[in-house]
């Protein structure tokens, strides 16, 4: 099973079966799949522990999915569908690009060298306005407040997350309860690649 299927199927056994064990007498098919899950992570035969688990796996996959798809520094390396969204999105500066390209990084309120676009996938950070296939425009040099929306890179893995700061410990919020935070150790390798400034959304 792939992983985007594995995440689909934990979401639906989520969604549908976990309220109450009745629920997996009327799905055979979903209990058979569900005790074959388990049983390829080692899991006791138990369905009862099995669903437990499950949902537990859920929130660790959930948690550990990245966000984002792709990742590029200024808008030259973009493609074009790309680069005409961000256009679109500041139609002010739009007539003048192809002369001046400052007029468009004036208009974004990030300078070239520091403007980070991200291409957004999941569902993660809905409760913000933030949807799959979003872009987001970013910048690398601002430091991030407690409260701001960020990307981050963990252990290789790209995520948008609210940076929150509690008792000294940085907390990566998620705005979808379906997630649970990300709470960073010393051990994580953790980078802050940009403080999110714009939300470009397809029409």
């Amino acid at each position: 099973m792939k992983i985007d299927d594995e995440v689909i199927f934990l979401h639906e056994i989520k969604k549908n079966y976990l309220l109450s064990l009745k629920g997996f007498q009327h799905a055979e098919l979903e209990l058979e799949r569900l005790h074959q899950y388990a049983i390829s992570k080692g899991m006791v035969e138990r369905f009862d522990k099995a669903i437990e688990i499950a949902e537990s796996e859920i929130n660790i996959i959930n948690t550990m999915m990245p966000d984002i798809r792709s990742i590029n520094q200024g808008i030259k390396d973009l493609s074009s569908d790309m680069r005409l969204r961000i256009l679109a999105y500041f139609p002010s500066a739009t007539e003048n690009y192809q002369s001046n390209s400052e007029v468009l990084f004036e208009s974004i309120g990030i300078s070239e060298t520091d403007l980070v676009v991200c291409d957004v996938v999941g569902d993660s950070m809905i409760g913000a306005g933030i949807k799959s296939s979003d872009l987001l425009l970013a910048n690398s040099f601002e430091v991030p407040e407690s409260g701001k929306i960020v990307i981050v890179e963990i252990e290789g893995k790209l995520f948008v997350k609210r940076y929150t700061v509690l008792d000294g410990v940085v907390h990566l919020i998620s705005e979808n309860p379906e997630y649970e935070p990300i709470i960073i150790n010393s051990e994580q390798k953790f980078r802050i690649k940009g403080v999110v400034k714009h939300i470009l959304s397809k029409i």
